[in-house]
């Protein structure tokens, strides 16, 4: 585990120094741990779990929120681009801030965890499209942490 924490933090520092490179100006960031946000309860939770003391995790929706349903604010926009790292469930479940995370994907590193799952282990809803709630089956669950360990 302590490999993939490794990682995580080589990741973010590679992409913060690639950032700084590829703009004019760097937007400021606070020194030290990676700045990593999360949308969902459930996904801060994952990263906190796998990064530990190596990056700061703060969750965009509070307890409660349904990010099926969810509208990014204004607020919420910035706050993603500020992150060093955003990290989404995926699969669709974050709905109406799908196009916001596409677009952001462009100047900053966004994981969609549940979009690098094997596709034949997920549960199909529609055509093209899978049950994001893969916390409910223990065993694709267990995938994820990898994936945002790399």
């Amino acid at each position: 585990m302590q490999s993939g924490l490794s990682k995580l933090v080589a990741l973010a520092a590679g992409l913060l120094v690639t950032t700084a490179i590829g703009c004019g100006t760097p937007t400021p960031r606070p020194a030290g741990r990676p700045q990593v946000l999360a949308t969902a309860t459930i996904v801060a939770d994952l990263v906190r779990a796998v990064a530990g003391d190596a990056a700061d995790v703060a969750c965009l929706m509070g307890p409660g929120i349904d990010p099926h349903s969810y509208k990014p604010t204004p607020a919420d926009a910035d706050r993603l681009a500020r992150a060093d790292l955003v990290v989404a469930s995926g699969l669709h479940l974050e709905g109406r801030l799908a196009a916001l995370l596409e677009r952001l994907g462009g100047r900053r590193p966004v994981l969609l965890v549940g979009d690098g799952l094997p596709r034949e282990r997920l549960l199909p809803v529609a055509d093209g499209f899978f049950d994001p709630h893969v916390w409910f089956d223990a065993g694709q669950w267990s995938l994820c942490p990898t994936q945002l360990a790399e």
